[in-house]
């Protein structure tokens, strides 16, 4: 895969990163406001970006091109 692409997929997976930080600051710093109640709800929306992140970061850093044409489909593994 081309250089170019890799650091669109690099910067892609910084800025990830970075919204996964600053929502860690924002329902850190919102739960101090909000009831107890509330906490469990956090945590659930918390854990569901981690695994959103975790799962585009790993499709980042692993792609895979799908090529299909009538009657077959071929996968490229670019991790050769």
């Amino acid at each position: 895969m081309s250089n170019k692409l890799y650091k669109v997929f690099e910067e892609v997976e910084v800025k990830a990163q970075l919204l996964s930080k600053y929502w860690h600051n924002f329902s850190t710093e919102i739960s101090k406001h909000l009831p107890d109640t509330y906490d469990s709800e956090l945590q659930e929306l918390s854990n569901k970006l981690e695994v959103a992140i975790t799962h585009l970061v790993d499709e980042l850093r692993n792609p895979t091109l799908t090529l299909a044409t009538t009657g077959t489909t071929e996968k490229i593994d670019w991790n050769y």
